[in-house]
């Protein structure tokens, strides 16, 4: 599980260092079932809960591979945006201005929002869940 506490219009290098952490040693289990994206303005979130797009979307977390799979109605998308960023509903590397899922930790004080937008977002906790 990847959590953050998030301050608007700050860079996040220790969060950056956790969702890399996250990515490289949590993810390396090889199958899951559910992936889910939550947070501080969204606490049930979205929830990919059909095992082969979750595991690939977890896979490809892992392996910092761009791609986007459909699950549950909803379109993940996984790819680089100075660091790696995952996407519900958005392209990768966007900036939008509503209740959005976009986890980007690693991109200075752009670092996404779970339930708001994800540039300029306000301070938030975001969690992604791969299990």
């Amino acid at each position: 599980m990847f959590l953050g506490d998030f301050l608007a219009f700050q860079d996040a290098p220790t969060q950056c260092n956790d969702w890399n952490n996250f990515l490289d040693t949590r993810l390396d289990l090889g199958s899951f079932t559910v992936v889910t994206m939550s947070g501080t303005f969204d606490t049930t979130g979205v929830t990919c809960s059909d095992p082969t797009a979750a595991t690939q979307i977890c896979q490809a977390l892992h392996n910092r591979a761009t791609t986007s799979v459909f699950c549950n109605g909803h379109s993940w998308n996984i790819g680089q945006c100075g660091g790696l960023e995952l996407a519900v509903d958005n392209p990768v590397c966007f900036c939008t201005f509503g209740f959005d899922h976009t986890a980007r930790p690693c991109t200075g004080p752009n670092w996404g929002g779970v339930g708001t937008e994800t540039c300029d977002a306000p301070s938030q906790n975001m969690t992604v869940v791969c299990q």
